[in-house]
């Protein structure tokens, strides 16, 4: 009998509020100066930068804001 296991690593990380107060090209940039990978840089830069924006407070939304 021949086992065949297939495995899938997966990490997942609750980041919602960890960029609030930081600009994410920044946080960008510093990854790629200490070495991160760079599909991981790239990864991070497509879900923090050149998006749009808006908080929701009590029911009400505010105007959008472009993040970049």
């Amino acid at each position: 009998m021949i086992l065949k296991t297939k495995f899938v690593q997966s990490a997942y990380l609750n980041i919602s509020m960890a960029f609030d107060r930081l600009q994410p090209s920044i946080v960008v940039n510093k990854m790629g100066s200490i070495n991160f990978d760079e599909n991981i840089v790239r990864m991070t830069s497509n879900l923090l930068c050149y998006r749009t924006q808006c908080v929701k407070c009590s029911g009400s939304f505010s105007e959008y804001k472009n993040i970049e």
